[in-house]
């Protein structure tokens, strides 16, 4: 396998598989992959009939499934079997991650993986009723985090929409916050993840703010 790092080119390529497999989980948009891929985080292989993403994730590398042109394909447990041989030649566990939906099922076709929760890594869902209201206890400390926001602000605050032009003012507000922690490297990787997001945000159709 050859494997590049990701990049912006790359992604009429990625989404060729991801709309055809319609997934829901976020870990497969090109956005979430090209944003935590800077740095050459994220690296991309692709042979005749399927996809293959590696990461490398501080001390840990792993894949995320691979995708295969299609969906219901039986190439899928060689695609499987490809991408392990390619971590174990590669002292790698063969570990795959992001796993859900079609793609769970898909693994649950093939023989020789087994399918472990990985809740830590779960999507968050909201239903707008939900975020609008922040009823319940479950919403609790987000209905304090907006007390506080009013009672420190009040009416003395914009909603403005964020364009690529502002990257400057968003990387000093995320600078200023860092500054009242211990930074670590998942901090730099975030900084990152921020500047390449802001930089594409036209060709990725990314909207920020009002």
């Amino acid at each position: 396998m050859d494997f590049k790092p990701i990049d912006i080119s790359m992604k009429q390529m990625v989404e060729h598989y991801t709309a055809k497999w319609k997934l829901e989980c976020s870990e497969y948009t090109f956005s979430n992959l090209l944003m935590w891929g800077c740095g050459g985080n994220i690296m991309l292989a692709e042979d005749e009939q399927a996809l293959y993403i590696l990461l490398h994730w501080g001390n840990e590398r792993f894949m995320f499934a691979p995708l295969t042109v299609e969906p219901e394909s039986e190439y899928y447990q060689t695609a499987l079997d490809k991408a392990a041989e390619y971590m174990r030649s590669n002292c790698i566990p063969p570990v795959f991650k992001g796993i859900s939906g079609p793609i769970k099922a898909a693994f649950e076709r093939c023989t020789g993986y087994e399918l472990t929760e990985d809740r830590n890594n779960s999507d968050y869902v909201y239903t707008m009723e939900s975020l609008r209201d922040l009823a319940g206890k479950k919403l609790h400390a987000k209905r304090n985090h907006i007390h506080q926001f009013m009672a420190q602000y009040g009416e003395r605050y914009e909603y403005v929409k964020i364009t690529g032009d502002m990257m400057g003012e968003c990387v000093d507000v995320y600078n200023e916050w860092l500054s009242e922690k211990s930074p670590d490297e998942t901090d730099n990787m975030e900084l990152c993840a921020i500047k390449t997001l802001l930089m594409h945000m036209g060709t990725l159709g990314i909207r920020g703010g009002g």
